[in-house]
């Protein structure tokens, strides 16, 4: 079977506004590429192309979308928190810490290399 050209935003550029309305909803909620793809009725493999490009309007509405909903889940939780709610304060010191893990991670470097390497 011959490989497939990939063709930048080819179903990106022919998204309308409530498709990537959609897209983000399906971001929000962690779909598949496959699956969103076969939802949308659109060709599976140039799909997955624009979605694996980072750079793709397809991976931006996605993106988005995800991102507004842990915003949007983090800033109740921090609103939470602030109310004293100590479950809430619990779970966002266990983000940040996370979080703060997640930066300092590159750094962690011996020789340049990350220990057990």
């Amino acid at each position: 079977m011959p490989k497939q050209i990939y063709e930048r935003n080819r179903i990106g550029d022919t998204l309308t506004r409530e498709q990537i309305e959609e897209l983000q909803q399906f971001g929000a909620l962690e779909w598949e590429p496959r699956d969103m793809a076969i939802y949308f009725s659109f060709d599976i493999a140039q799909f997955t192309a624009e979605y694996n490009d980072p750079e793709s309007i397809v991976t931006l509405a996605i993106t988005r979308g995800r991102l507004q909903a842990l915003a949007t889940i983090n800033k109740k939780l921090l609103s939470n928190a602030e109310a004293g709610d100590l479950p809430a304060i619990n779970h966002l010191e266990k983000i940040r810490r996370e979080k703060s893990f997640k930066t300092s991670k590159p750094r962690l470097r011996v020789h340049g290399r990350r220990p057990h390497e």
